[in-house]
């Protein structure tokens, strides 16, 4: 018998998954002197995260709303200040990480406005 997941949870893993194009998006747009094998790895490893948390969205487990809060929180503490103090780091790249945080905040509320019936079923899957 097949379930059916509240449709919160297709909208906040497709945000995910636009999250993870963006960061590549956002790396491809560096120039050439910034592509370092070092930011490679972060990139790949963002776009695994990204990616990975929207996979387990799309599954309907309910508990990476928690993993998501933690990941948006440590970015607004960490990342997010940070970029401003950087000079090197572009006018559009700038915008696509403010753009990546808002698609990972509104992922969240998505989340976090699923009902708790939806939420009932998710744990069943």
């Amino acid at each position: 018998m097949e379930t059916v997941q509240h449709i919160n949870f297709l909208k906040s893993s497709n945000l995910m998954f636009a999250t993870a194009g963006l960061a590549t998006v956002n790396f491809l747009l560096l120039p050439n002197i910034d592509k370092l094998s070092i930011n490679i790895f972060f990139v790949v490893f963002a776009c695994l995260i990204f990616s990975g948390v929207g996979f387990l969205i799309r599954n309907g487990h309910i508990w990476v709303k928690y993993l998501l809060s933690v990941l948006i929180l440590t970015e607004v503490c960490t990342g997010f200040p940070g970029m401003f103090l950087i000079m090197t780091i572009t006018k559009i790249s700038m915008i696509i990480n403010i753009l990546q945080l808002f698609l990972q905040i509104y992922a969240l509320i998505l989340l976090v406005k699923i009902p708790k019936s939806s939420e009932q079923i998710a744990k069943n899957l």
